[in-house]
């Protein structure tokens, strides 16, 4: 199973919700959606790759307009879902975000833990608008794609965002600025652990290698401490004003 058969598939599974997943974060020295909490008033907002929007219902009513766009079918089903009490103030569509959006002159666009274009994202701006993009970051999870030999972004050197503000910088954005942190997160039992690896491809083909239970084995008893399973959480932030 591919990267996109693999999308498809969680999404018509769990939507991409982990709710039930038990984990806490270490404090984060800054939080995504509050950043995008600062910026939603009154503002036409395009959200690339919205997942099944849950994260972002509390944020949604002061803005003047949302639209959501996502490559999935079931995603999308499940956003109008969590979205439904808002009505028209929300749009969703299924589209490929890795491309241009339908519409312009936004003054807010999101995309979390997504890929995108950013000359498309720039092009869709308003000026003065602002892009704000978390993205899940090479060393997340490091010691544990160390433990399975393998794993998203194994060995990768350039922070994503890096590679993404790279490509804002000849298109003359007005502010451009970057924002990381890694920090420790602990779930609270191996199960918790396990249900995130059978529903993310931060280990590829998860359970499909003959040493995957081994390895995860190792890791759990390597890592159990009073607070739960240690992990970490690498996670990039990047803001581009137009």
């Amino acid at each position: 199973m591919n990267e996109q058969e693999f999308y498809q598939w969680i999404g018509a599974a769990r939507g991409w919700r982990f709710e039930d997943i038990r984990s806490e974060l270490a404090p984060e020295p800054f939080n995504y959606y509050a950043l995008l909490a600062e910026h939603v008033h009154e503002a036409n907002w395009l959200d690339l790759g919205c997942g099944s929007a849950a994260g972002l219902a509390a944020l949604i009513p002061p803005c003047r307009h949302y639209t959501g766009l996502d490559r999935s079918p079931a995603m999308i089903a499940q956003a109008q879902a969590t979205l439904a009490p808002l009505g028209d103030k929300v749009t969703l569509c299924v589209a490929d975000n890795f491309k241009a959006a339908p519409g312009a002159g936004f003054e807010l666009i999101s995309a979390r833990h997504t890929p995108f274009h950013p000359a498309s994202v720039f092009a869709l701006l308003a000026p003065g608008g602002r892009f704000i993009t978390q993205q899940v970051e090479i060393h997340d999870k490091a010691a544990l794609k160390d433990c399975f030999g393998r794993g998203q972004n194994h060995g990768a050197s350039e922070l994503i965002a890096e590679g993404y503000r790279s490509a804002f910088e000849p298109l003359q954005p007005r502010e451009i600025s970057l924002m990381t942190y890694d920090i420790d997160e602990f779930f609270a039992t191996e199960d918790d652990l396990l249900a995130l690896l059978q529903s993310t491809p931060i280990i590829p083909d998860f359970g499909q290698h003959p040493d995957d239970m081994a390895a995860f084995s190792r890791y759990v008893q390597a890592h159990a401490t009073p607070q739960g399973i240690r992990c970490n959480a690498h996670r990039s932030v990047l803001t581009v004003i137009k």
